[in-house]
């Protein structure tokens, strides 16, 4: 089968989730046979699509939008692809009317531009495949999708191992959170952990990943049990990740998220969030983890630290709990199958394509270290504001 995956995210850096989302689903399609093209904004490093022998279109953001999606039409056309996943990207959700491969739209948020694209012309989508309960339900009631198009598919990740071995036999707890300083993902939950309760944690070490403002890393710096990585590689991050016990989650808005499933693909034990998102789905507080509530996550949290740090036995038995439901239920193997079994069972007739399509701008801030957004387009970001560039006419 030939599968066009798209992404908002050059394939080597980019939107945390979608683009490991992205890279996890065209591995795994590989894996089971499938010949798989991306379209995505140009890499500076090829090594993936190199490696993967993987065929690319290039959707650039300062080119005219109307010249990429007319040529992505016929990119499609020309390699005949039979499927189309879509992850964020306008240009591939601007062609969907014109081309007449079943396609799968892959909602990643239920809020700002990235719900609003993903549920764009839905009537030419086959299905906006939701990662969470919270989200199939925004979609459905917010953005009228038809509940029969609007399944949940939660995300997976790959099983790379972990030690045999899941006790902890070390002096200190390790933990990580990796919010930098971002309030959607909880840092303001860790500060309050930090600087309320460090004397009930003071004996574990908290690993803190992302941007961290200086005025953050002011108010902890007295703290000696924090140590703040900064922005790194993947590699380096899942290093830590690895030999971590406790994943750190108070976020109050996700999809389906990865990083939690990368932990778990460890036997690294959440303390996450009741918010917006797949969190409760994917533990059951007291086997595989703990669910704090927002409202008093940082005390609520803290005390599960205490209680796991006091009580090794139980920690170990949550991490051999959370990797063996890693194991079941959240391998990328069930991700893929669920979507190839979505594809096989299209639901838009496309016998009569229309003459005209609506094109869409380029909609959401470029990925850290590239051009940067302008205020404007982050408000549009924010509130959902997708930008039309006019109608393309097709040749059928």
């Amino acid at each position: 089968m030939k599968l066009l995956v798209g992404c908002s995210s050059p394939p080597d850096v980019g939107a945390g989730g979608i683009l490991t989302y992205t890279r996890e689903i065209v591995e795994c399609f590989l894996e089971l046979g499938h010949e798989v093209f991306i379209a995505a904004p140009e890499p500076d490093d090829w090594s993936w699509i190199k490696n993967n022998g993987l065929k690319f279109f290039e959707t650039n953001q300062y080119k005219d939008p109307k010249v990429s999606v007319g040529e992505l039409v016929i990119f499609i056309n020309d390699n005949k692809i039979d499927g189309i996943i879509n992850n964020d990207n306008p240009y591939v959700q601007s062609a969907l009317p014109a081309v007449r491969a079943t396609s799968i739209v892959i909602g990643h948020l239920g809020e700002s531009v990235i719900a609003s694209l993903a549920c764009f012309q839905e009537e030419w989508s086959d299905y906006v495949v939701t990662i969470s309960n919270d989200m199939c339900a925004t979609y459905v009631q917010n953005y009228k999708v038809p509940v029969i198009k609007c399944p949940v598919v939660l995300n997976g990740v790959k099983d790379n191992g972990c030690k045999d071995d899941l006790t902890n036999s070390s002096e200190r707890l390790k933990v990580v959170f990796a919010g930098g300083s971002n309030k959607r993902k909880g840092s303001n939950h860790i500060l309050s952990s930090v600087k309320r309760y460090a004397s009930r944690i003071d004996d574990i070490e908290l690993n803190w990943f992302g941007f961290v403002s200086e005025g953050m890393k002011s108010e902890l710096k007295k703290y000696e049990f924090v140590c703040f990585h900064g922005h790194v590689s993947r590699n380096q991050f899942m290093e830590v990740l690895e030999d971590s016990d406790v994943l750190l989650f108070p976020s109050k808005s996700e999809g389906c998220p990865m990083a939690m499933l990368e932990a778990m693909s460890y036997g690294v034990v959440p303390i996450a969030s009741n918010g917006i998102g797949a969190m409760t789905s994917l533990i059951t507080t007291g086997r595989e983890g703990y669910i704090c509530h927002l409202d008093r996550w940082s005390e609520q949290a803290t005390a599960c630290l205490s209680f796991l740090n006091a009580h090794r036995d139980v920690l170990s038995d949550m991490k051999y709990s959370v990797r063996d439901k890693f194991l079941k239920q959240f391998q990328r193997e069930l991700v893929a199958e669920k979507l190839l079994e979505l594809l096989s069972k299209p639901t838009v007739d496309r016998n009569n394509l229309p003459e005209k399509i609506n094109v869409l701008h380029w909609h959401r801030p470029v990925p850290k270290g590239r051009k940067k957004a302008t205020l404007l387009n982050r408000v549009r970001y924010k509130l959902g504001i997708l930008r039309s560039a006019g109608n393309l006419l097709i040749e059928q």
